[in-house]
């Protein structure tokens, strides 16, 4: 099963995991409303900062592994779980 990390890293500081998303769509649309909740944008402005911010994230190169969004840099890492972690987290669910 493929996972997409959403990875942030804010000025100077060690990069962090800001979430693990089942799709690239979740990871950036997390990645725009978490960094532009405040920011008063609505509707088609909204959705057009969102395609850029996929745009960028999507073509990031291998000189330049990340996207910078002011002084933030982000990216978006995509990797393979085993099917196992899927069976653990739907029992952890039901314990709630």
């Amino acid at each position: 099963m493929k996972v997409f990390v959403l990875m942030v890293q804010w000025k100077d500081d060690e990069p962090e995991i800001s979430g693990v998303f089942s799709s690239f769509d979740k990871a950036v649309m997390y990645f725009v409303r978490t960094n532009y909740q405040d920011s008063g944008l609505k509707g088609p402005e909204l959705r057009s900062v969102c395609a850029r911010a996929a745009l960028k994230m999507a073509h990031a190169t291998d000189d330049e592994d990340f996207s910078e969004f002011g002084s933030t840099r982000a990216w978006i890492e995509e990797e393979t779980v085993d099917d196992r972690c899927e069976d653990f987290e739907k029992e952890a669910r039901d314990d709630c």
